[in-house]
């Protein structure tokens, strides 16, 4: 968030955790640990949060959680059934942007942090991976199936003819 911390999923002591680390490489430091899976740490704008997905507490399912780095206090932000993942700060805070599976589809949705109340972005064809916001406030998110890979915006294709990658 401030460019000087990385945060990231390692694999050590039998799962994943969330890391960080100085961009210089010193001060690693766990910022989660224990049997649970988490991966796709998303540091807050503001630097003083982080989300990430993880089965913790259930080991059945993916929920996006929220590390305060102020507090140490983790909060579960989804409790849907399927897997969600991906997640993506809004820039002022106040939502994330993550995949999430509904039945046996991946839709891009969006939680508000204050109200737990989840909306639906886009329900793309195919697969559906790393939701990004934009400047004005949209979400761009990456799609591929049937031979295909694109970048889509509220279901409209940004890119054609070539192969586009999810980072």
């Amino acid at each position: 968030a401030d460019g000087r911390t990385i945060a990231f999923q390692g694999f050590r002591d039998g799962s994943y955790d969330i890391w960080a680390v100085e961009s210089d490489g010193t001060r690693l430091r766990h910022l989660t640990a224990g049997p649970d899976d988490d991966r796709e740490p998303a540091y807050s704008r503001d630097g003083t949060r982080v989300a990430f997905s993880s089965d913790r507490g259930n080991g059945t399912n993916y929920d996006i959680w929220m590390l305060d780095l102020r507090s140490g206090a983790l909060t579960q932000v989804t409790k849907d059934p399927g897997d969600d993942y991906m997640p993506s700060w809004s820039s002022d805070g106040a939502e994330i942007a993550f995949i999430g599976m509904r039945g046996r589809e991946a839709r891009v949705l969006a939680v508000n942090i204050a109200s737990g109340v989840e909306r639906s972005v886009a329900s793309p064809s195919g697969r559906a991976d790393a939701p990004s916001w934009g400047p004005t406030g949209e979400l761009v998110y990456h799609t591929s199936g049937a031979g295909t890979s694109q970048l889509e915006r509220a279901g409209a294709a940004l890119t054609e003819g070539e192969n586009a990658f999810a980072f």
